[in-house]
């Protein structure tokens, strides 16, 4: 186990090490500043690379699933201590098979999703008890969707007594059965499909295979696809989309990707020879847009100079310079205010009253029983 978990470090450490900076100075007199790092302890069954995470704001407490021991460990970020651990059933009424994301929707209130499209859990803790409760969403007139699930950022929004979700198409976008937002109501137990993904992603396929990453709010849900330029809004009280461009001149037009069956060379170069933004965040504190973009590397045409283990700075960029990411800041209204370039933003992002956090891999990098995280403000001078 910590032979394979110092390898992973090692890996991340050197494709993650730009993350580590206690200053960045972006356009328009803006900052990215670090105000201080959390340094959490962990047992030895607990990996030091973050994969599905999240926040209980209710609380002020991080919280990590472990694959290895099916759990789910939550921890202080007033005292950086391990505050408990709950351990998920794998067998019986209440076995949760597969961990795919886990919100935390209200206090003492978590949604666990488990990757399938017609269930999921509600997880209540109050004190030394938990409750599950497995929710099936109705999947009438064939309806080909399931909630997305990202490992760090919310995939869910409790209104009311409605959950609303984002959605990832499980087959070709070729029909009318194909919705973007999935609500709940947990009292009448209703599933409703609102919105049929917007027309050009239709016809243009390749926009959903990564997936979309969304923020949510209590009237509207704000969603980046991948492969687009353009930001959309869907509001949850009116019928209305609106979309707004949030874009950096680093990305490059989607090219139409060669079979993926081919060959492992070939599926590589379609994974990393492409634009990409990967990552849409929503900072409540400086109330400040995040998207992050992979600009493409630009690979061997030989297959067999292709391995099965990349890293990007082993390559110039499809720009033929070195700035591998770009970070976007936008204001309320969706006006780039800021970027950083060759900045690596971690999905396991998320925010508190002190401001942002980001997983610190680089500090104590042969320590394999802590966690760092780091927090930043955004700041204007």
């Amino acid at each position: 186990m910590k032979s394979q978990l110092a390898l992973l470090l090692f890996t991340a450490i050197i494709l993650f090490s730009c993350q580590n900076v206690e200053k960045k100075t972006l356009a328009n007199n803006y900052e990215f500043v670090l105000q201080k790092s959390h340094r959490i302890e962990i047992d030895t069954m607990t990996s030091r690379i973050l994969e599905i995470t999240g926040y209980d704001k209710h609380k002020n407490e991080f919280f990590l699933y472990n694959k290895l021991n099916h759990s789910i460990y939550f921890y202080s970020l007033d005292s950086n201590k391990q505050t408990k651990k709950i351990q998920l059933e794998a067998d019986g009424p209440n076995a949760i098979i597969e961990v795919r994301g886990i919100d935390n929707i209200a206090e003492n209130r978590f949604i666990i999703f488990n990757g399938r499209k017609e269930t999921f859990h509600e997880m209540l803790v109050k004190e030394d008890t938990v409750l599950f409760t497995r929710h099936t969403l109705q999947n009438g007139n064939d309806i080909e969707t399931i909630p997305e699930t990202n490992k760090g950022a919310k995939n869910s929004h409790l209104v009311g007594n409605t959950l609303y979700m984002v959605t990832r198409p499980l087959s070709a976008l070729n029909n009318s059965n194909n919705f973007l937002i999935i609500s709940y109501d947990f009292d009448t137990k209703e599933t409703k499909y609102l919105y049929e993904y917007p027309q050009d992603i239709v016809e243009n396929q390749h926009n959903f295979r990564a997936g979309s990453k969304s923020v949510f709010f209590d009237d509207k849900i704000v969603v980046s696809f991948p492969f687009k330029k353009s930001i959309y809004t869907f509001s949850l009280v009116k019928n209305e989309v609106e979309e707004k461009e949030l874009s950096s001149e680093k990305a490059q037009p989607y090219k139409i990707l060669e079979n993926p069956n081919q060959s492992h060379a070939v599926a590589i170069r379609n994974m990393f020879s492409q634009s990409e933004y990967k990552i849409f965040y929503y900072d409540p504190q400086s109330k400040t847009y995040l998207r992050h973009l992979f600009t493409g590397i630009r690979l061997p045409e030989d297959d067999a100079k292709i391995g099965f283990s990349i890293r990007y700075k082993d390559y110039k960029t499809i720009n033929n310079d070195e700035n591998y990411y770009v970070t976007l800041f936008a204001d309320e209204s969706m006006n780039k205010i800021a970027f950083i370039n060759d900045y690596y933003l971690s999905e396991n992002i998320f925010s508190s009253e002190e401001g942002v956090f980001l997983p610190n891999y680089k500090d104590e990098n042969k320590n394999e029983d802590i966690i760092i995280l780091n927090n930043y403000r955004i700041i204007k001078k």
